[in-house]
């Protein structure tokens, strides 16, 4: 999610109004370590509860699913908080690699074990799996939504996909403090393959987790442990509370039955509050020990990838998430372009990339490399965040391409958008002639964003295009949002620490 907000944008200024108040809290950074996206906190979230929605959800046939894998959440114990009112921080948690991968069962009844401390070669990654990615909008959402499948039965939710945070969760039952989303809550008691943790488990005290009497010196009572609670907070206010449990995740195979991915760390929300809007929870992508693609470790390759069709295309319109290789976009690989991906030590899950230069109308800007990095204390740095809807730049680096951009550009300005800083009104126009902007990266990867991936129509009905840059403050990150992220495949190649993308139609691979 957003460091700075989660933005909503469309209806665009419902968002917007929410993310401008929250740039406003979070913005600055208090001086005692990096502006962390994800952490815990004492301020619970309060407010009135709200109703869910009634669709009924879709069911996997369960006599159909013939693979099945272990997750087999089982990190080493860490130093993390485990009562409330401590500050603490899952993105600096650290859980070491699990020694093995358990068993997946393959079609021909032949057990094959996986250690995820080693690479794995092209032979040992049998399978890729997928899930499929639509846009938001339609549901008020500034975010892309990805088909999962969570228990036994299998239950379909709607969640964000998020590669800017760790925790993957989903809205349960009972649900004391919930969002309205699209279906029901997900029910533990209904899922035969749920099994919720106890706050003396291995498991919870490595993931963060921390009793139910939180605030109490016996806040984990060993002689009758109870559940394994969590709390997670995100940079625009949003959070999540509820019980940390292992389950059963199902997905498709490429060319094969759907696969069962079983034990996977997750958390059962109970108390939500935030600009989840229409999803049924979030897909956690980071690179932290929790996220959803550290648990399955090398299995499939320690590689991800996403295309986002345009954000204005309906919600049915999708394209796939797939974990491990890509062979739809095989004949892109010519086409691809790689960055490293980047490790800051005191803040793990975000995937930091160098940018080493911006240009607009073709033209080198006078931007300091130091803008982009982060320092030693782990402070700034520039990271890409499908769980950001804009981006964010700081104000060296804001000014000069907005200034730029406004010294190009002779459209009539509007100035009644609230938040947005830079609008014009090309109403009649039939091709708007905006300059080109691009941002080039370490290993001389050139991204080349057509004028639609950073200038956001504030309503269908009229003709005002704004700038989808905001800045931020000195000692934040800059974020790509994945608004800059529309019609580019992008894989994340873990296993060899690097980024590559490449400018397409997502939609045309339907």
């Amino acid at each position: 999610m957003g460091t700075l907000g989660r933005a909503t944008l469309q209806p665009v200024m419902q968002g917007i109004l929410i993310i401008a108040f929250f740039l406003r809290v979070e913005g600055t950074c208090d001086g005692c370590g990096p502006c962390l996206k994800v952490h815990q906190t004492s301020c619970l979230g309060t407010g009135p509860p709200e109703t869910r929605g009634s669709q009924q959800q879709d069911w996997y046939h369960q006599e159909e699913v013939v693979q099945t894998a272990k997750s087999g959440f089982n990190g080493e114990t860490v130093t993390a908080r485990r009562r409330l009112g401590e500050v603490s921080t899952y993105a600096s948690l650290r859980a070491e690699e699990r020694a093995t991968f358990p068993d997946i069962t393959n079609p021909g009844g032949k057990k094959t074990t996986y250690n995820s401390t080693n690479s794995t070669s092209g032979a040992d990654n049998l399978y890729s799996f997928q899930s499929m990615v639509g846009s938001g909008v339609r549901l008020g959402s500034g975010e892309y939504f990805v088909d999962f499948y969570v228990g036994t039965p299998a239950r379909l939710f709607s969640v964000i996909v998020d590669t800017g945070s760790d925790l993957t969760w989903v809205q349960c039952d009972p649900c004391k403090l919930c969002y309205p989303q699209e279906g029901n809550y997900f029910n533990p008691n209904a899922s035969s393959s749920y099994y919720g943790l106890r706050c003396n488990s291995t498991s919870c005290i490595s993931a963060g987790g921390f009793g139910e009497d939180s605030y109490g010196e016996g806040g984990c009572n060993p002689q009758n442990p109870g559940n394994c609670k969590y709390f997670y907070y995100y940079g625009d206010q949003s959070n999540t509370t509820g019980d940390y449990a292992l389950e059963t995740v199902t997905f498709n195979v490429s060319g094969g039955a759907p696969l069962q991915i079983e034990q996977i760390l997750f958390g059962c929300g109970h108390s939500n509050v935030g600009l989840f809007q229409g999803s049924g929870g979030l897909l956690g992508l980071g690179q932290g020990a929790i996220s959803f693609v550290s648990q399955i470790g090398n299995l499939f390759g320690n590689k991800f990838s996403y295309c986002l069709v345009a954000r204005d295309h309906p919600l049915g319109i999708k394209s796939p998430l797939v974990f491990g290789e890509d062979s739809a976009y095989a004949n892109l690989e010519n086409k691809m372009q790689w960055t490293p991906i980047l490790r800051n030590t005191p803040v793990d899950t975000f995937y930091y990339v160098n940018i080493t230069g911006v240009s607009v109308a073709g033209e080198a800007l006078p931007i300091s490399e130091g803008v982009w990095a982060f320092d030693a204390q782990g402070y700034g740095g520039s990271i890409i965040d499908s769980g950001t809807t804009l981006t964010y730049f700081k104000p060296e680096a804001y000014d000069v391409i907005s200034g730029r951009i406004q010294e190009l550009i002779s459209y009539p300005m509007v100035t009644s958008i609230p938040v947005l800083n830079i609008c014009y009104n090309v109403s009649g126009v039939m091709n708007p002639d905006f300059p080109s902007l691009t941002m080039t990266f370490q290993g001389d990867a050139v991204m080349e964003l057509p004028f639609k991936n950073y200038f956001i129509r504030a309503d269908p009905g009229d003709g005002v295009y704004c700038l989808a840059l905001l800045p931020v403050g000195p000692k934040n990150m800059n974020i790509i949002g994945n608004f800059q992220q529309q019609n580019f495949h992008i894989v994340y190649d873990r296993g060899n620490s690097r980024l590559g993308f490449a400018h397409v139609d997502c939609s045309s691979a339907l």
